[in-house]
C-alpha cells in the first residue's frame, strides 16, 4: 500500500503562518494636507489653518489674553515639503500676508515649522470665525 506523500510539519506551519498573517508591513495611508488645522496655547492664543481642496485657505488666529481675533483668506500651495500661504486680511491689500514653512502631514496633525520653531496643529471638523470667540 502506498501512502501519501507527506511535507515535514515545518514547512506546513510556515506557509500556514504567512497566508494567515498576510503583509507585515503597516498600512500607512497618505495622509491629507487639505482639511482644518487648530494650534491651541491653552487659555493664551489659538490659531486655526482651513486648507480647502480647490486651493482657498483661511486662518483664524484668537488671542484670549488681549480678547482679540484676527482672520485673513486667501490660497495655498505646497511642493510636498514647504507649506505657503497667500493671505489677505480683511481690509488689506491682496497677498499682504505670505506666510511660509516645512511641514510634516500625518493622520493626526500636521507640524509646521519656521525659522527653528514648530507648532503642532490637529484636525478638527470645522474652521470657526472670530465671532464664534466672542470676543465682541
Amino acid at each position: 500500500m502506498n501512502l501519501p506523500t507527506t511535507r515535514p510539519l515545518s514547512t506546513v506551519l510556515l506557509a500556514a503562518a504567512l497566508i494567515g498573517c498576510g503583509s507585515t508591513e503597516p498600512d500607512v495611508t497618505p495622509a491629507s494636507l487639505d482639511r482644518v488645522w487648530r494650534a491651541t496655547d491653552a487659555g493664551v492664543e489659538e490659531t486655526t489653518i482651513d486648507l480647502g481642496t480647490d486651493g482657498t485657505a483661511g486662518v483664524v488666529d484668537a488671542d484670549f489674553s488681549g480678547l482679540s481675533c484676527t482672520s485673513s483668506a486667501g490660497a495655498w500651495t505646497s511642493d510636498g515639503s514647504r507649506l505657503v500661504l497667500r493671505l489677505t486680511p480683511p481690509d488689506g491689500p491682496a497677498e499682504s500676508d505670505v506666510r511660509s514653512f516645512d511641514y510634516e502631514v500625518f493622520q493626526d496633525s500636521l507640524v509646521l515649522t519656521t525659522g527653528g520653531a514648530s507648532t503642532t496643529f490637529v484636525p478638527i471638523t470645522r474652521a470657526p470665525s472670530c465671532v464664534s470667540y466672542g470676543f465682541g
